[in-house]
């Protein structure tokens, strides 16, 4: 089994556009290991995450979180991330409900299953 420390995804998101974290896991499973937001707008804003097993319900891993302007969130607690038979995976999506832009980072492992 082969593992990989890699960027595990990136991206920007706002208001009605949540960044889905769910990397290509075609036969592999990943392990966030360090999740990290920027609010890169003028004023504070509160951010959501969420987990889901396979494209089920979304527990929230943070919710309502308060960024402020400029200001970083970071969750360096474990996610792992798991791919199923049939071509769904697990996912964390990040949103919120303010006009506000964020930035998203997640880096961790990849391993083969």
């Amino acid at each position: 089994m082969s593992v990989a420390i890699k960027n595990l995804g990136a991206g920007s998101i706002t208001s009605g556009a949540p960044g889905n974290l769910s990397p290509s896991l075609g036969g592999k499973s990943a392990l966030i290991k360090m999740l990290t937001i920027t609010n890169t707008g003028a004023t504070a804003a509160a951010v959501d995450v969420t987990f889901s097993l396979a494209g089920g319900t979304a527990y929230y891993i943070s919710k309502g979180v308060v960024i402020p302007a400029g200001g970083t969130f970071l969750i360096d607690n474990e996610i792992t991330l798991q791919f199923v038979a049939g071509g769904t995976a697990d996912k964390v999506a990040i949103s919120t409900a303010s006009s506000a832009t964020f930035n998203f980072v997640a880096s961790g492992l990849e391993r083969d299953l």
